[in-house]
């Protein structure tokens, strides 16, 4: 529920929304209800299911405007290291401003 109301709070007609898989079934349900577009990004069990500085980078777009890394002991938010995202998105806004 509290994920929930924070889609409801943040994400506006047309905002995109990160959600690496594997991932809650009803998060992408979220993201529409709230008007949003939610943005599938595919780990693979070979990369220990990570969410790379690039899946990152590449995922992102000038309507990003949330990222729902899921419960800690799904494998995308227990292995993605949020120093690399961090950086993927200061480096990001830099490009960009």
């Amino acid at each position: 529920m509290a994920c929930f109301n924070a889609v409801l709070a943040i994400v506006e007609e047309g905002d995109e929304v990160v959600i690496p898989s594997p991932y809650w079934v009803s998060y992408p349900e979220m993201v529409r209800l709230a008007g949003g577009v939610p943005v599938i990004v595919e780990t693979k069990e070979s990369d220990g299911w990570k969410l790379t500085p690039k899946q990152f980078e590449e995922a992102m777009s000038p309507r990003t405007k949330m990222i729902i890394l899921t419960h800690r002991l799904t494998p995308p938010a227990r292995s993605t290291v949020p120093e690399n995202c961090a950086r993927s998105a200061t480096s990001r806004s830099r490009k960009t401003s």
